[in-house]
This record gives structure tokens, C-alpha cells and sequence, in this order.
């Protein structure tokens, strides 16, 4: 959101009348956007529309004023202008968020991205890097940077609507007022953008793509041109008497819908409630500039603090967003109250030093900035600073695990359909194919990403004396209900959504039944990974989290599949939830919940022996965690093993689990039988 332009000049001569309520309305749309992130508002995204809509008609306004006076635009001067005002607090930010994220313990896993989403937001393609990354917009995890879309749209509006508006300026010399025909363009192509924004929406799945898309947004700006071409100088001086109006009604419009519209809802989109919320920017906008406003519309924009805001609002969008989630991921303990409190008082904090010290000086050229050869210096220095941080952090990055680079779909297919080791009946554990002759266990590992982590990672000739062989079926994201249909809370809004694995988990029973097909020895399932949440039964039951209604419901599902082990022949282990690296979420860290959840799985044991199965508990050993407790700390092989938080990550770790823990609790348990 770039700093105020009212009171301006675009060039010689071209100088807005100050509309000092439009800083105070830059304080309410970035207090609704910080308050949209924090999660305190549902439609606080809409801030960014009306920054949009201010951005166009101040922009425009500039423009008109400097095409009236002198016959032409000079873009090299316009364009000057916009670098000047947007680009040194862009080029401070990127290297302090990267610094920041490596020291608040940042995945090296993700550095790579973090370091690309840098360079973008640098570059103003922010928007369509994040389009092109094929992740949703919305998805958990987000990137400091993910907030960096909206500058990039408006940044690529700066370029190319000049460019227009000279061609439109150029053709209508002479022939009439320059206003109508700029005027025509910009609501033609708002239209235009509304209607493919619609288009768009009704045609894909994801809204990322019409949320961040520059062809899906720039209508928003757009009605702010057009409203410049008509809400002159001299209506804004003498306005109509309604004018006053548009205050309480856009006030009121926009007031119901940051309260109610939600950012992923598909009607947001595709109900037209984007145009609406432009088009009651611009009738506030009216409201807020008509000379002599009256007593309802005095606060809005008038008091200091709204108009204090405004003057940072820049400053306060580009930091907060960054503080948020670096404050989240670093202490995820925190209470909601906390960590409201500490992004607030850093991002005013930050935003100050930000416009008194960088933006202002480079923009007016004061300070230690009144050198030109010293602003040239410290923007030389401060992009090679920004460069070397985003090369340093990419360099600096190791390969995503494999769960996160496969995708569920393909994963879930090829667990269904790929054939058993062998489909000939087997012998029993234990016992070969010729008489007397012993034989390895054929192991079957079912469940979710560290399921599929565990059979992936290991090669056959690094198995442990007593496994034959493993078969993965596991499917990434599907908890042990998935298969059932149960849901799960969305991490973001705690609505519950299709299962984690993208809608694959449909697949997880077909693929269990094609392993069971091939007869093996044993069935591991390591639970754990999702089961620390609440969950909803297909026909709407929600089941509390760690409830002892849970624990029921976990222990029948373990025993269903149980029962269909045991029907070809083969075991059940279940392998205890062992103490995950720092870099898990604080969930699936809490030593409570491991507990919990080994209490369920020793239940589903004994329950399952009483009923003449053979099951088991796979139990941690000291070699995972201190003391041999689930909820004690991981020994540095176990972190080694799992990268710092729970899924195997490599051919290594997969050896020294199946080694160390998982292939001796096997033999020694199977053994004893």
C-alpha cells in the first residue's frame, strides 16, 4: 500500500488539492487488513479493495492534473516517483524478514521458497510467483511473504495504466476533453475485469488464482480511475447535494461486509461481492472528499489516530503480516492475546522507524537522503545487500522432504493399484517355503505420510535381519478415520474440511486391500500424525480431540483393520507416537498428547488379543527417546533420523529406524510368539 499521494505532484504544475480524511481512511483499510491476518475479522481482506480503489483515483487524479496542465505525461518522471516511494522499505524488509526467519528457526527445507518469494516481492511479481507455485493461497504454513501479492498487482497497475492513459491522452489532443475518453477506458476495462474475474471463478477450483491474478484484480484500481475522471476538483469544491451521502452508506457496506465475507468462500467471487466492495470504496471516497461534510462522516478520517495509521499504513502492511508469522512459528505456544499484543506493538514499531527513517527521507529527499549521490550510494548498497540475503538463504537450503514434493493423487493411485510382492499364498511368519526353511517377515506399513516415509525411504538391502521385505501403502495426509470419511478443522479457520490428503484418503481402503492381497506377515501402522485433532464423522458427529470419545472411536478404527490383517493371516503392530523433532507443530509435540495417544494404542492392544488377534504396540525404546518414553526428549539419532520432526527423511534414517527400533520390536515380539 503505498504512501499517501494526496497533496503530490506527478509533475511541473500538477499538485492535488490535500484531502487529508483519505489518510484517515488508509488508517481504517490497513487496521482491517492487520485485523483480517490476526484472524479477528473475516472480511478485513477487503482493506487491500479500498486501497486499490484510493490507489487509482489519487494515481489518476495526478495524472489528469499534469496532462491538463502541460499537454502530455512524462512517465520517466511518474515512474521515478513510484520507485522512490515503494521501493526502499521493499528493499529493507526483504533481507530483515530472511535474517529473521533463519533465526527464528525457519525449516531449511522451505529456504529455498522463503528466498524466491523474497527476490519476487523485490521484483513486484509476488502475485503471479505465488500463482505459479501451485499452492493454495490459504494453505497452512504460510510464507512471510505471502502478503506481497497486493503490491505486486499494484505496482504492475503503476506501470502499465500510464502507459494507457498517455495513448488515450495522446489520441484525444484536440478532439475533446481528455477526461471522457480516460474516463470510458477505465470503466470499460473495470467491467471488463469484473466480468473475468466471475469468469475465472466459476471455472477453477482454487481461488488463489482470482484472488492474486493481476487480470482478476485490476478492475479494482480501475473504478478508482474512472472515479477520478469524474469527481474533479471542482465537484469535490461545489458537490452535488447527495454527495455526503456516500459516507454512511459505503462506510455501512463495507462495515457489514469486513464483518461477514469470508476470503476462500467461493460467493465472494462469484456473487460479485469484489465489485461491490470497489464500488463502495468509491461512494466513501465521495462521501469522505465532498466539501463540507457533514457530522456523521467528521471521525471517519478526521481523528489523529485513523490519520496516523494512514501516513504509515505502508510501513504497517509490509511489517505486520511478516512479524505474524515469523512471532507464530518461533512461539506457537503463545496465547492468541500474546501474540495479538507483540505483532501489534512490533509492527507500529517498526512501521515508525520505517517512515521516519527510509521512506520519508528517499521520498522528499531530507535527512541524511538530501544528497542525491548518497541516496545513490544507500540504494546501490541496499541492493546488493537485499540480492546477497536472498542468494545466501537459497544457497543455504536443503532438498523438501519427499512427502512434500509428491503429489497425494499419485501417491494414493499408485497405492491402490500397484500388485502385492507376490499374490502366491504364503507360509506363516517365520517360516519358509521349504520345510524347516526360515524366511524373513514380509511387512505391510499402512497410514499416512510417515507411513508412506517409512517404506519409501528404505531399500531392501539395508532391511534388518528378520524383514523379507515392506510394502508401503501409506497415502500422504490420511489420518487413520480418513478412510471412513471423517474430516478434519482447516488449521486457518477451524472449519472442517475434506481430509489432508486432498480428497486422495477415498483411495486409502482400496489401497490397504490391494496390500492384503499379496498375504503379509505383519500390517504396521505408525498413528499419530493427525490424530491429535477433533474430527467429524461422516454424518456430522463431531468427536472432541484426546475425548475419551475419541480414544473409543480411534480404537475401533485400529481394530477394523485388525480384523481384516488377521483375515489373511498377518499381525498388527501399532507403532507408539515417538517424540517428534523441534520442527513439528507444537501438537504433535505436546508430551500430553503422546501419552494419550499411547494409552489408545496399548487399549486397541489388549482389546484386540482378547479377541484372539495378534496385536501389538511397536514401543519406544531409549535409542528414540530419553528414558524410553514417547514423551521424553529425542536422542540425536532419532532427530538425525527424522530431520528435527517426524517423518524418516532419507535412505539413512530409514535404515537406522528399521535397524535400531522398528524391525527388533517386530522379530522380538513375533519371535516370542
Amino acid at each position: 500500500m503505498a504512501a499517501s499521494d494526496h497533496g503530490a505532484s506527478s509533475g511541473p504544475g500538477a499538485r492535488l488539492v490535500p484531502m487529508p480524511r483519505l489518510d484517515g481512511l488508509r488508517g481504517w483499510a490497513v487496521a482491517a487488513v492487520v485485523a483480517y491476518h490476526l484472524r479477528l475479522v473475516p472480511g478485513g481482506f477487503l482493506g487491500v479493495d479500498v486501497f486499490f480503489v484510493l490507489s487509482g483515483f489519487l494515481v489518476t487524479s495526478l495524472l489528469l492534473i499534469e496532462a491538463d496542465g502541460t499537454g502530455g505525461v512524462s512517465l520517466g518522471r511518474f515512474w521515478t516517483r513510484r520507485l522512490r516511494r515503494l521501493a526502499p522499505a521493499v528493499m529493507v524488509l526483504v533481507p530483515a524478514v530472511l535474517v529473521a526467519a533463519m533465526a527464528t528457526g525457519w525449516p531449511r527445507t522451505r529456504w529455498d521458497d522463503v528466498a524466491l518469494d523474497g527476490a519476487a516481492t523485490l521484483t513486484w511479481w509476488a502475485n503471479w510467483r505465488q500463482i505459479g507455485g501451485g499452492t493454495s493461497y490459504w494453505a497452512p504454513d504460510p510464507s512471510p511473504f505471502r502478503h506481497a501479492w497486493s503490491l505486486s498487482i499494484e505496482e504492475q497497475f503503476y506501470l502499465l495504466w500510464p502507459l494507457a492513459l498517455v495513448v488515450v491522452v495522446a489520441w484525444a489532443a484536440g478532439r475533446t476533453p481528455v477526461r471522457r475518453p480516460v474516463g470510458a477506458v477505465a470503466a470499460l476495462g473495470a467491467v471488463a475485469g469484473f466480468g473475468w474475474l466471475l469468469l475465472v471463478a466459476h471455472r477453477t477450483d482454487d481461488l488463489s488464482r482470482a484472488y492474486l491474478g493481476t487480470d482478476t484484480r485490476i478492475a479494482t484500481p480501475l473504478v478508482g480511475c474512472a472515479l477520478a475522471c469524474w469527481w474533479t476538483e471542482d465537484r469535490r469544491a461545489a458537490p452535488p447535494r447527495l454527495a455526503a451521502a456516500g459516507t454512511p452508506i459505503g462506510l455501512g457496506v463495507l462495515a457489514v461486509m469486513v464483518a461477514t465475507v469470508d476470503v476462500d468462500a467461493p460467493s465472494t467471487y462469484r456473487w460479485g461481492l469484489i465489485p461491490l466492495a470497489a464500488i463502495a470504496a468509491a461512494v466513501l471516497l465521495v462521501g469522505l472528499t465532498a466539501g463540507g461534510g457533514r457530522a456523521p462522516d467528521r471521525g471517519l478520517g478526521g481523528d489523529p489516530v485513523s490519520r496516523y495509521l494512514g501516513t504509515r499504513s505502508y510501513g504497517i502492511y509490509l511489517w505486520s503480516w511478516p512479524i505474524q508469522v515469523l512471532v507464530e512459528h518461533r512461539w506457537p505456544d503463545l496465547s492468541r492475546a500474546a501474540t495479538i499484543g507483540i505483532v501489534l506493538a512490533a509492527s507500529l514499531t517498526v512501521a515508525e522507524g520505517s517512515h521516519r527513517w527510509v521512506e520519508q527521507p528517499v521520498r522528499r529527499g531530507v535527512g541524511w537522503a538530501r544528497p542525491a549521490r548518497i541516496r545513490r550510494v544507500a540504494t546501490a548498497v541496499a541492493a546488493v545487500v537485499a540480492l546477497g540475503a536472498v542468494v545466501a538463504v537459497s544457497r543455504g537450503a536443503e532438498p523438501p522432504p519427499v512427502h512434500e514434493r509428491l503429489d497425494a493423487d499419485e501417491v494414493a493411485a499408485d497405492a491402490a493399484t500397484r500388485p502385492p510382492p507376490t499374490t502366491a499364498p504364503m507360509p506363516g511368519p517365520g517360516v519358509g517355503e521349504g520345510e524347516g526353511e526360515e524366511r524373513g517377515l514380509r511387512v505391510m506399513v499402512v497410514g499416512d505420510s510417515v507411513a508412506f516415509t517409512l517404506a519409501y525411504h528404505a531399500a531392501p538391502e539395508d532391511l534388518p535381519p528378520g524383514i523379507e521385505s515392506l510394502d508401503g501403502r501409506g497415502l500422504l495426509g490420511c489420518a487413520v478415520l480418513a478412510s471412513a470419511g471423517w474430516t478434519y478443522p482447516d488449521p486457518r479457520t477451524g472449519e472442517f474440511t475434506a481430509d489432508r490428503g486432498g480428497g486422495a484418503c477415498a483411495r486409502q481402503a482400496e489401497a490397504e486391500r490391494a496390500g492384503l492381497g499379496g498375504r503379509p506377515d505383519v500390517v504396521l501402522v505408525p498413528p499419530g500424525a493427525w490424530e491429535y485433532s477433533a474430527a467429524r464423522s461422516p454424518d456430522g458427529h463431531t468427536v472432541a480431540a484426546r475425548s475419551a470419545e475419541m480414544g473409543e472411536v480411534l480404537v475401533d478404527a485400529l481394530l477394523e483393520r485388525a480384523r481384516a490383517a488377521d483375515a489373511v493371516g498377518a499381525a498388527f503392530a501399532m507403532v507408539e507416537w515417538a517424540c517428534p523433532g523441534p520442527e513439528s507443530s507444537a501438537e504433535r509435540r505436546d508430551p500430553d498428547y503422546a501419552r494419550w495417544l499411547s494409552d489408545v494404542l496399548h487399549d486397541a492392544a489388549s482389546r484386540g488379543r482378547a479377541e484372539g488377534l495378534r496385536t501389538t504396540v511397536i514401543e519406544v525404546t531409549e535409542a528414540v527417546c530419553a528414558g524410553g518414553d514417547p514423551a521424553g526428549e529425542p536422542t540425536d539419532e532419532w532427530l538425525a533420523a527424522v530431520r528435527h520432526e517426524n517423518h524418516v527423511g532419507d535412505r539413512e534414517g530409514a535404515r537406522w529406524v528399521w535397524t535400531e527400533w522398528l524391525g527388533p520390536g517386530l522379530a522380538d515380539w513375533l519371535g516370542s510368539g
